[in-house]
């Protein structure tokens, strides 16, 4: 573990009258590190940002909590990998205002960003 993660596909939109929202939590206290992952652009969410940095597990708990809260504004999924073979492989996907992990090592499995915060908030 510990390679960098590459962003191979994203197609994350904003909920129709969620934009401003979405840019205040972008805005608060606490989130402005986050700028450089995550950017928006008009009704699209670009993850761009993650492209080479360590992959889902090596992330913090102040990103999970980001993802958690993001997920109330946008629909969509983002899909990472590795370049090295058989190492993990990701998707976060945002559905119905909840942020899922799908993990593949081996087989997929499915998280919630609660279940990596190892810290209180």
């Amino acid at each position: 573990m510990g390679t960098k993660s590459y962003v191979d596909y994203c197609a994350v939109q904003v909920i129709p009258g969620k934009l401003k929202a979405l840019k205040n939590l972008l805005k608060q206290k606490g989130h402005e590190q986050y700028h450089d992952l995550v950017e928006v652009r008009g009704s699209e969410v670009s993850f761009q940002g993650l492209d080479g940095c360590k992959i889902i597990t090596y992330w913090y708990d102040g990103f999970y909590r980001f993802l958690k809260k993001m997920a109330r504004f946008v629909i969509g999924r983002v899909e990472l990998s590795t370049s090295c073979p058989g190492d993990e492989i990701a998707r976060i996907a945002f559905k119905d205002g909840q942020a899922l992990i799908e993990l593949f090592w081996g087989e997929w499995e499915i998280y919630r960003p609660d279940d990596f915060i190892r810290g209180k908030e």
